[in-house]
């Protein structure tokens, strides 16, 4: 009461300022009526509600503001709280206030103000591909230059389910921005992840998010931070996480967009994220074992990467040359193939992780074998026609190019995805996943999705130079 009375009533209205940047200081704010946010250098940051205070760096320091604080709400009314409104109370009413005040000023040190509301929210999950991070930079520098505050999920979807504030990180890509806020913890300078190898905000994969129950606790977290955006990033399993949420949240003004990065490109209708890194890096695999191949006079089934669709190993294999690329569905001439690898000096084959796991396949046997080469290896065996002096060796699944620097296409393609993902939200549009074809970009709605992105039987035939798919 004594406070309030040596203390001044504002009644501001949507968009106009408390205090603005560099602007006078020396006063605390107590909000009554409305909500309240503080812009960082153009970036929303940190939104107050009624019964909180705010400016209380200003109140201590006398110095300059550091931002600007604008009216959220359509009206505001406001406590101005100037420091000699406080030379009157007690020295007991003074120690309970700078306790206060002191708790207010640790908590925004801690981060308790900044990931209790947050704009946007970027989850990072599924298996790792290169350019997770470059397209999570590009957003932030898109979504922060209309002025939004954008944040990640530490772990993907289990952080959405723990729904700590310690379970998120603050991404900024203004750099006066990123060092004001420095004594905040999990603040990520954005720019700085542009050509980051690997993911840096998931860690291993969370299947537990296909219960219900873990998706119900992922919603109440999405609402209690008045999230206005998520931007779900990965691949198929991924996918269905996010359209899984978008499900549940038909009735909330939550946009939901999904941004595919997979080396597989197993997301169909656009170009994925990682894959042409992934085929790059995976032709020069292939070229290695070949040049081996050649100096020993060896055939090597080398697994890739291809659960279902086989995109990778198939392109990594036409574009190093290698002699043939086994999708998840081929069925092979055994006859022919150890014809070809007995008359051959040298045979490099690609073997898609997926193949043999479905019929007309021995199931059974495919599990028994463990890994897609090592079962195709066995059929080659059993059929008993190589020549026992050729040597056939079966190289296993590798997850070394998962790592690998994204190149200057997926990173141009991280940049495309994420200035669309921004029109598309400004557009109103919810429930959509950005697609680049031959230049061409546009949108995919979640219904018309499709995790399978089957190669073209044209192609296929490109990789069989020894002439053995029936």
């Amino acid at each position: 009461k004594k406070i309030r009375e040596n203390s001044e009533i504002i009644d501001l209205k949507k968009g106009e300022y408390v205090f603005q940047f560099h602007g006078e200081s020396g006063a605390l704010f107590f909000i009554e009526e409305g909500t309240v946010s503080l812009i960082f250098f153009g970036r929303n940051s940190i939104q107050y509600l009624p019964g909180q205070t705010f400016g209380e760096f200003g109140f201590f320091e006398n110095q300059p503001r550091r931002c600007d604080a604008v009216v959220e709400s359509e009206t505001a009314k406001i406590l101005k709280i100037p420091k000699e409104s406080v030379q009157s109370l007690s020295s007991e009413d003074l120690l309970r206030l700078y306790e206060y005040v002191g708790k207010r000023v640790t908590g925004l040190l801690q981060g308790e103000d900044m990931y209790s509301h947050m704009e946007v929210l970027i989850v990072q999950d599924g298996g790792c591909a290169p350019g997770y991070d470059s397209v999570t930079s590009f957003l932030v520098q898109q979504f922060e230059g209309m002025g939004m505050g954008v944040y990640a999920a530490k772990e993907g979807f289990k952080s959405l389910v723990s729904g700590t504030h310690g379970d998120f990180v603050s991404l900024i890509w203004e750099k006066k921005a990123y060092q004001l806020y420095s004594l905040v913890p999990r603040i990520v300078f954005a720019p700085s992840l542009r050509d980051q190898r690997g993911a840096s905000f998931r860690a291993e994969r969370f299947p537990e998010f296909k219960s219900s129950q873990n998706q119900d606790k992922a919603v109440n977290c999405l609402r209690e931070r008045g999230i206005k955006a998520v931007v779900a990033i990965g691949g198929n399993g991924t996918f269905m996480g996010a359209q899984a949420l978008s499900n549940k949240m038909k009735d909330d003004k939550i946009q939901f967009f999904f941004i595919p990065a997979t080396i597989d490109s197993d997301i169909y209708g656009t170009e994925c994220i990682g894959e042409h890194t992934g085929v790059e890096m995976g032709a020069e695999k292939l070229r290695c074992y070949m040049g081996d191949a050649r100096t020993h006079k060896r055939c090597y089934l080398v697994e890739m990467m291809g659960a279902e669709g086989g995109f990778h190993a198939l392109h990594s294999a036409i574009g190093a040359g290698a002699a043939l690329s086994v999708m998840p569905t081929s069925v092979l001439n055994l006859e022919k193939l150890s014809h070809q690898i007995n008359e051959r000096e040298d045979t490099v084959v690609a073997v898609a992780e997926g193949y043999g796991k479905h019929p007309p396949h021995d199931v059974e046997k495919r599990k028994e074998a463990g890994s897609a080469s090592k079962f195709l290896h066995n059929q080659i065996k059993e059929a008993g026609l190589v020549n026992p002096s050729k040597r056939v060796i079966d190289e296993p699944f590798s997850r070394d190019i998962r790592g690998a620097t994204p190149n200057n296409k997926d990173i141009f393609l991280s940049q495309i995805m994420a200035k669309k993902t921004l029109e598309m939200f400004l557009a109103g549009e919810t429930n959509k996943m950005p697609t680049v074809n031959a230049s061409i970009v546009d949108s995919i709605d979640f219904s018309e999705i499709k995790t399978d992105n089957n190669v073209h039987n044209y192609e296929v035939t490109l990789s069989d130079s020894l002439k053995v798919l029936t």
